[in-house]
């Protein structure tokens, strides 16, 4: 059982005030997402390291686009 109904699909794209567009995060985002994770890695372990072990502190960039 899920908590979204079975024929939720998520939006692809979401204006935000400021002319920003709010999006889901691809694989070819990597070479921004991964110095943010890994800057920010003490911070985001004690909100999501307990419980789901992420992101270690040696998460490598082929790790983290795939993920």
């Amino acid at each position: 059982m899920t908590w979204l109904p079975a024929d939720f699909a998520h939006p692809l794209r979401v204006p935000v005030p400021g002319g920003f567009l709010l999006r889901p995060i691809t694989g070819d985002d990597t070479a921004l997402d991964h110095p943010a994770v890994m800057g920010s890695q003490p911070r985001l372990w004690t909100i999501f390291g307990p419980a789901w072990g992420w992101p270690r502190p040696d998460m490598t960039y082929e790790e983290d686009r795939t993920d």
